[in-house]
């Protein structure tokens, strides 16, 4: 996988509880299709991208509190604070026309009119 080719869809924020669930700040327009049980996302850690398997999910003031396979313990989802989530490109929904996510706009030229 190639980090500067994934889309961004959230940011973990902090660890909730103490049984390795993390809160996330979103940067998705479809947080249910992203964070559901079963759901994969990506994290960058130490220079190398890591796939992370979502457990449990559950949403508290629009944000997800998620549960991460693997992580068991509040220290543990303490790591992962701060990180960007991402996906493959070709996992985001089709647009309707007229709308452009975020990184199809990067780089492109606006003239004033």
């Amino acid at each position: 996988m190639n980090w500067s080719e994934m889309a961004v869809v959230g940011r973990i924020a902090r660890a909730h509880g103490i049984r390795g669930q993390v809160i996330v700040n979103l940067e998705t327009d479809f947080p249910e299709e992203r964070f559901r049980p079963g759901a994969e996302l990506f994290i960058e850690r130490n220079g190398a991208v890591e796939t992370l398997r979502l457990t449990t999910v559950h949403f508290q003031h629009q944000r997800p509190v998620m549960g991460i396979e693997g992580v068991e313990t509040m220290n543990d989802a303490e790591t992962f604070v701060g990180h960007e989530l991402r996906v493959p490109l070709e996992w985001l929904a089709p647009l309707p026309e007229g709308t452009f996510y975020r990184h199809d706009l990067i780089g492109c030229r606006v003239d004033k009119p």
